[in-house]
């Protein structure tokens, strides 16, 4: 075998047994104008009180997120390194994919956590407001 197939082989082995111990969810097909949603995030941006608890919110949401995006990466990867017998152009071009859709995922995974929590400054604002005017 030549250095450059043991190479891929390594490679796709150590993501086959990511993809093993990553449990994902394979990120919904939404429309651009739609953003994804973490579990639990919508409460979380209606209770953020200050900006430092908020970030700290952001980043746990956003964690979760890229985690199960680049899980699922690692899972499209998988089935590629199934099918590593059709050559190095057919596992070159699924990673390749594999990575724009994680990409793709990840970047409306920021979109949505941005905007969660610009909803969720907003309702504290309000609420902020509506305490003062009392």
């Amino acid at each position: 075998m030549q250095l450059s197939t043991l190479r891929t082989f390594a490679l796709l082995t150590t993501l086959l047994l990511a993809a093993v111990q990553v449990q994902s969810n394979p990120i919904p097909n939404k429309k651009d104008d739609q953003h994804v949603k973490v579990d639990g995030f919508d409460k979380a941006g209606e209770d953020i009180g200050d900006v430092g608890t908020g970030a700290a919110m952001v980043a746990i949401g956003g964690g979760k997120i890229v985690g199960n995006t680049v899980g699922a990466a690692a899972n499209t990867v998988k089935g590629v390194g199934q099918t590593i017998h059709a050559g190095a152009h057919g596992i070159k071009k699924g990673v390749k994919d594999s990575v724009k859709h994680t990409l793709r995922g990840v970047k409306k995974a920021v979109d949505g956590i941005r905007n969660d929590a610009a909803e969720g400054m907003e309702r504290a604002g309000k609420r902020l407001r509506n305490d003062d005017d009392e």
